[in-house]
C-alpha cells in the first residue's frame, strides 16, 4: 500500500516499532514493544527479528529513532547561506563541538542546519543490526527530529522518558526541534511523554554555542514549563476542549490524532509517538519539514584518529638518459653500405 513504513524507537533497554499505512482507518496497524538486556549486536538482532514478525514488515522502508544519554541536537537558520558558508559552519560545528552529523532540512521558506552530537558507532551498530534482520532502506535519525513530526506546528516544550533512567527533553518550533539534550536522571516512570507551550519566549540558540549551553538552555526552559505540563494521556481531551482555542497539542500523523488507547497497550500515543514519526519520515508523508543532505563526520564513528601531519621535502626528479634519436640520413647510409656487401645468388 502506498504510504506504508516502518518505524522504530531504540531506548537502553527497549525498542518500540510500528507499521504505518495512513489510508487505514487507524495509521497505525501494528505496534509492539520488545525489551531488550543490552544493545549489543546479538541483542540487537534477537530483538530487530522478533519485531519484524509481529508488525510484518516486509520490505518496507525503515526508519529508526535514537537518542542516547549524552546526546545533543542543535539547529542553526542558514537560510540564503552559499556553498561556503555552509562549509565553513559545519567545520566549525564539527571543531567546537565535536559533531557527528549535520543535516540539511527544508521547512518552508527557511532552510536549517540541523547538528547532532551522538556516537555514530552505535549508530552504525543499530543499522546493520535492523538490516541483518530483515528492515529494509533502514537510515537512523534522532529521536527529537522523529517526534516533532507528530507534534502541531507552534512552539512547544517536550519531555520524553524512554526506558528507566533515559530522558530527553527538547524545544521545536514549526514541526522542527530547535535543541533537544538528553537527561542523565528522570524519576518519570517510563514510558511518558509530556507535551506544552512554553511560559517564554523561545529563542534559537546561536549555531555554534557549546553542546554544554544547549543542555542547560533546554533543561531550564522545560524545568520552568514542566510543573504545568499535561501528561499525553490528558491531551487527546484537551485537544476537544474550547478552550485551548485550536491549539493542538496531541501526537497525530498526517492530520489524524493517533487513538487514545490505554497506557499499556503497545498501540498506545505514549508509547509509539516517536516511532510513528520515524515511520513518517521513512514514507516521506504530510511534513513541511524535508531533509535534503546529511553529512557524516569520519572522525566521529572511532575508525579515523586525527593526528598531526609531518611537512617534508619531496625527493628531487632525476631525469632519466636520453638516448639520442639516429638521423634519418644516418640510417640511409647504413642500409645502402649493407646492400653493397650483399653477396649476389648464384655465385
Amino acid at each position: 500500500m502506498r504510504g506504508e513504513a516502518i518505524g522504530i524507537e531504540i531506548g537502553p533497554l527497549s525498542m518500540r516499532g510500528v507499521r504505518l499505512a495512513p489510508a487505514a482507518h487507524e495509521p497505525v496497524v501494528a505496534a509492539e514493544e520488545i525489551a531488550l538486556r543490552r544493545l549489543d549486536e546479538t541483542t540487537l538482532i534477537e530483538g530487530f527479528v522478533r519485531l519484524r514478525e509481529v508488525i510484518d514488515a516486509g520490505d518496507l522502508p525503515t526508519r529508526i529513532a535514537y537518542f542516547a544519554p549524552g546526546n545533543v541536537l542543535q539547529t542553526a537558520d542558514i537560510t540564503g547561506a552559499d556553498t561556503d558558508e555552509l562549509r565553513r559552519l559545519r567545520s566549525r560545528h564539527d571543531e567546537r563541538n565535536d559533531v557527528a552529523r549535520t543535516s540539511l532540512v527544508d521547512n518552508d521558506a527557511h532552510r536549517w542546519l540541523v547538528a547532532t552530537t551522538w556516537n555514530e558507532a552505535v549508530v552504525d551498530r543499530l543499522r546493520h543490526a535492523a538490516t541483518e534482520a530483515g528492515f529494509a532502506d533502514v537510515e537512523v535519525e534522532p529521536a527529537p527530529v522523529a517526534l516533532a513530526r507528530t507534534l502541531s506546528s507552534t512552539t512547544l516544550v517536550v519531555h520524553r522518558t524512554v526506558d528507566a533512567g533515559a530522558a530527553w527533553s527538547m524545544l521545536s518550533r514549526d514541526g522542527l526541534p530547535l535543541a533537544a539534550s538528553t537527561l542523565r536522571v528522570d524519576a518519570t516512570p517510563p514510558p511518558a511523554l509530556h507535551v506544552d507551550t512554553p511560559l517564554t519566549t523561545i529563542v534559537p540558540v546561536d549555531p555554534l554555542t557549546p553542546t554544554e549551553r544547549v543542555s542547560e538552555t533546554v533543561h531550564s526552559v522545560v524545568a520552568d514549563t514542566l510543573s504545568g505540563a499535561r501528561r499525553e494521556d490528558d491531551i487527546a481531551a484537551a485537544v476537544e476542549d474550547e478552550a485551548t482555542d485550536g491549539l493542538h497539542l496531541a501526537p497525530s500523523v498526517v492530520g489524524k490524532p493517533l487513538p487514545p488507547h490505554p497506557e499499556h497497550d503497545p498501540r498506545a500515543p505514549v508509547r509509539i509517538a516517536v516511532a510513528a514519526g520515524a515511520a513518517i519520515g521513512a514514507a516521506g508523508l504530510g511534513t513541511r519539514v524535508r531533509k535534503l543532505d546529511a553529512v557524516t563526520t569520519p572522525a566521529s564513528s572511532g575508525r579515523i584518529d586525527r593526528r598531526p601531519y609531518a611537512v617534508a621535502p619531496a625527493d628531487p626528479v632525476v631525469d632519466a638518459p636520453q638516448t639520442p634519436m639516429t638521423s634519418p640520413r644516418r640510417s640511409s647510409r647504413v642500409l645502402a653500405k649493407l646492400r653493397s656487401r650483399r653477396i649476389p645468388s648464384g655465385r
